[in-house]
């Protein structure tokens, strides 16, 4: 054992990854059940949000105008550039909103910040802010 190090360091560091293995775990399940709540919502609503956003994730590098040409062939109806920046406008905020909403209903009944102080520690308050409510806010 290298000089100065404790038995209850290592302890602490082996607890610390696991913990770490484990938000990183529980991120991607919160990312995956919002996923399939945009699908269920854009078959609900027929507004375009899932093929949107999960167009632009696969394909990030994508601009306006080539992300338009992906939609068109997708939809099967014509889509503006300015058309597809709108769609993905709203597809982000209606992501944003449901993942929110997944993490509130994993904390059951939340008390006011807990939602905020998860997407925190998850590392997605950045990608959400504007979803959640002004008093949850930390």
């Amino acid at each position: 054992m290298p000089q100065g190090t404790r038995v209850s360091d290592r302890s602490e560091d082996w607890e610390l990854d696991l913990d770490r293995g484990f938000l990183e775990k529980w991120k991607e399940e919160l990312l995956a059940r919002t996923w399939e709540a945009l699908l269920k919502s854009q078959e609900e609503t027929q507004q375009p949000y899932y093929t949107v956003l999960r167009c632009k994730t696969d394909q990030p590098a994508l601009r306006s105008p080539q992300l338009a040409e992906e939609l068109s062939a997708h939809l099967g109806k014509p889509v503006t550039g300015e058309g597809a920046r709108q769609l993905l406008h709203r597809a982000r905020r209606r992501f944003a909103e449901l993942l929110v909403d997944e993490v509130a209903h994993s904390l059951h009944a939340a008390e006011p910040g807990q939602v905020a102080e998860e997407l925190i520690e998850l590392g997605l308050m950045s990608y959400c802010r504007s979803a959640v409510p002004e008093r949850e806010q930390p």
